[in-house]
């Protein structure tokens, strides 16, 4: 038998799992004085981490950024970079889950170098929106499609955890028109590491729940139709 890779009672977190640590996070943030001293704290203790710097800062301001509307050239339009770093700070909140969660991050497993747009994921609406808006050649597209895979975890998340995370967002991004960023930036580094962890669990032979099923997965009805 081929010995596992990841510790075997690993298991791929819940909603209820994620409610926790957010529950957590927001503790603690108390504690600190707030959900902005607590962000503060969380880049200068990691700092000099191994691999912070490579694998979650550079990456994820990266992803951040193209997520930016573009003129036809390819540039971006907000030269202050709004959408980008309310999106940047969500995505560093997700991390911080992340790193409770999974084993070996950012060490043996680095989910951040890039966001994969799973297109099976996608209601065949949405792959036609995708197309219309120039897929991953425009901020728009990107945005687009990567809005979508965050909404793959948001949506598995209690109504008290995303109240927890849109508070954070009020608190932390003063243009309320960038708080979605920051929420999506935190559901799409969620989305990040689930998708890389489920990658292994696949070349181990493991079993999971998927989060949602594939839109174009046939459903049996049981009366030997499909829909």
């Amino acid at each position: 038998m081929k010995p596992l890779s990841l510790p075997e009672n690993f298991t791929l977190p819940s909603g209820s799992d994620i409610e926790r640590l957010v529950s957590g996070i927001d503790d603690e943030a108390q504690r600190q004085g707030g959900i902005r001293r607590l962000l503060g704290h969380y880049r200068v203790d990691r700092k000099h981490s191994d691999g912070f710097s490579t694998n979650v800062l550079s990456p994820l301001s990266k992803i951040a950024l193209e997520l930016e509307l573009t003129d036809s050239d390819g540039a971006i339009l907000d030269k202050n970079h709004s959408l980008a770093n309310a999106a940047f700070s969500g995505m560093l909140f997700g991390d911080i889950v992340n790193t409770i969660i999974y084993p070996e991050l950012h060490t043996t497993y680095v989910p951040y170098r890039y966001i994969f747009i799973n297109p099976k994921y996608l209601r065949p609406s949405e792959i036609t929106k995708y197309i219309e808006l120039g897929q991953n050649k425009t901020g728009a597209g990107r945005r687009y499609s990567h809005y979508a895979m965050a909404a793959l975890q948001l949506d598995h998340l209690t109504s008290d955890t995303l109240i927890k995370v849109n508070d954070w967002s009020s608190r932390l991004i003063p243009s309320e028109t960038n708080h979605e960023a920051f929420v999506k930036g935190f559901g799409m580094t969620l989305y990040a590491a689930w998708d890389t962890y489920t990658d292994q669990f696949d070349k181990e032979g493991r079993p999971y729940e998927s989060l949602v099923p594939p839109y174009y997965s046939i459903t049996n009805r049981g009366d030997d139709t499909s829909q």
